[in-house]
């Protein structure tokens, strides 16, 4: 494929010569000037600037056990309820939800792997591979890999495991490589 490209650009100058070379190059010069200039002021100042008053923001509301009240109250309120159905400030780990209307649910969990010896630790990467892959045990039936794999598809928009913060690739870790992140 290069020698063919070299090929093509040797008869493309045989053909246009010298002086058709040149004339390509002032093209080419002009067209790149032309880019490069800036909009005229009349231009940007006709641009309407839209009102931000039709941006619909969405509320949230705060679960987390690691602020004095166990919970951030927002002015949506519903917190009180959501604290009744489920208590975060009576749990052993650090644990935020963010409440929003949705029909769609993220879970993400950071385990902090320090703790683990260290002939465990050079098996993260593999595990951390493997999590979404393997066959898992429901109701004291084995369930296949196959299977686990085609309900993640159906059932989750994305799901994903590394090591590290914003992970460094496969079997490679991310910042804080203490940090086993999971997410579906």
């Amino acid at each position: 494929m290069e020698t063919e490209e070299k090929e093509r650009i040797q008869k493309q100058r045989e053909e246009l010569k010298e002086e058709g070379l040149k004339e390509k190059k002032e093209i080419l010069e002009d067209s790149i000037k032309q880019n490069e200039a800036p909009p005229p002021d009349d231009v940007v100042s006709s641009l309407p600037v839209p009102s931000t008053d039709s941006i619909s923001f969405h509320p949230i509301n705060v679960l987390a056990n690691h602020n004095v009240g166990g919970a951030s109250e927002t002015p949506e309120g519903g917190v009180s309820e959501m604290l009744n159905r489920f208590p975060v400030g009576k749990l052993s780990f650090f644990l935020q939800v963010n409440c929003i209307k949705t029909k769609f649910v993220e879970f993400s969990a950071v385990l902090d792997t320090s703790g683990l010896p260290k002939r465990l630790r050079f098996y993260l990467s593999l595990y951390s591979e493997l999590l979404f892959e393997s066959p898992v045990l429901r109701n004291g039936e084995l369930i296949p890999y196959e299977t686990v794999v085609k309900e993640l598809q159906a059932n989750t928009i994305s799901h994903s495991s590394c090591l590290g913060i914003r992970g460094g690739g496969r079997f490679m870790p991310g910042q804080y490589p203490d940090a086993l992140l999971i997410s579906i």
